[in-house]
């Protein structure tokens, strides 16, 4: 073989962007073309000068120049495809003088499938003494056929007296927890005044209401955090002592948390995960009346995909009642054959 090797992953999600590369002698003076499927493009090339890339076609490249030899790296990004699981395959001809060898690579590109199995003309909001909670007599059951994580999250219409919101206990948990680490954190920087810039930043940020940029301020902080512990071990031992005491002084408040752990475990195996499961829906004394719900649908990668009407669906309460959204669904999966193929099962 004239390489070393050729790395491209066996499956990626679609319309995320997956690595590869090629290893060789650096002795040798290789010249590289890549054939890509239409629907593969390229989005970074490294080790590559601009003078060393030809485009003899379309969806073909060519390599004749590195500014170190013995390596080149890609990066690929897909788009969505209609079906749910598409293999492509990318090909490498690799020339070393008059001679060309072919290599062929292939990837198994995967998304969620979601599936409305059966929506129930009415659904009813009864009371089990024994357990001394409410429940829905029936439920909505979907089904991931695809190979990917669907995450969901599911609205209601705003004109129904029906409501979904948090429940109060765990709202009073966050505040609480939030409230005990903040306190901690006045304690640490009393500890630890050269660090006392970024504890507050940590502070900071729990309280912080925005949601626009906030994931990027987040990481920005947790990094000032990391480069911290990374060369103070004590800085380390006292930040997560201060963490546990927060913890612990709102143990009796987890009640809620013990349920969505529960409803995580059973839902696990059916590969879609409800956004706003650990929500309440909430229903006034004697409902009767028709609600729509939609279903939004994204990935792990925050790809959107077009959301779901269900059909009207109508709920009687005969009393005031509340239950966990995540009640009212039932999740089932079936995977793809070639993803189970590339698990060895």
């Amino acid at each position: 073989m004239l390489v070393r090797s050729i790395y491209v992953p066996e499956y990626c999600l679609q319309l995320e962007k997956f690595p590869s590369h090629i290893l060789w002698n650096k002795d040798d003076n290789l010249s590289i073309v890549l054939t890509l499927p239409k629907n593969i493009e390229l989005v970074n090339l490294y080790n590559v000068p601009a003078d060393g890339i030809e485009l003899p076609k379309e969806n073909t490249l060519k390599l004749t120049k590195f500014y170190e030899n013995g390596y080149v790296g890609f990066v690929f990004k897909t788009i969505a495809y209609d079906e749910p699981s598409v293999t492509e395959e990318i090909i490498f001809s690799i020339t070393n003088g008059d001679y060309t060898e072919q290599h062929s690579k292939k990837i198994l590109l995967f998304r969620q499938n979601l599936k409305i199995i059966s929506v129930p003309d009415i659904i009813r909001i009864k009371y089990d003494e024994t357990k001394n909670k409410h429940f829905a007599d029936e439920k909505i059951r979907i089904k991931n056929i695809g190979s990917g994580i669907a995450i969901i999250e599911s609205n209601i219409n705003e004109t129904t007296s029906i409501k979904i919101k948090p429940p109060i206990e765990l709202l009073e948990f966050i505040n609480k927890f939030i409230k005990s680490i903040q306190d901690g954190m006045v304690i640490l920087s009393e500890e630890f005044p050269n660090y006392s810039s970024e504890i507050s930043e940590f502070s900071d940020i729990l309280s912080f209401r925005e949601t626009k940029d906030i994931e990027n301020r987040f990481k920005n902080v947790m990094e000032k955090i990391e480069a911290i512990i990374n060369v103070d071990k004590d800085f380390l031992e006292a930040l997560s002592t201060k963490l546990s005491i927060a913890y612990y002084q709102n143990t009796e408040m987890l009640t809620e948390i013990e349920l969505f752990k529960e409803y995580l475990k059973s839902s696990e195996s059916g590969k879609i995960l409800l956004q706003n499961s650990i929500e309440n829906i909430s229903f006034p004394s004697n409902t009767d009346e028709k609600v729509d719900f939609q279903i939004i649908i994204t990935d792990m990668a925050h790809n959107t995909y077009p959301s779901i009407d269900l059909p009207s669906i109508r709920v009687i309460s005969t009393e005031e009642s509340s239950i966990p959204l995540y009640d009212l669904f039932e999740f089932c999966q079936q995977e793809s054959q070639e993803m189970k193929e590339i698990r060895g099962e």
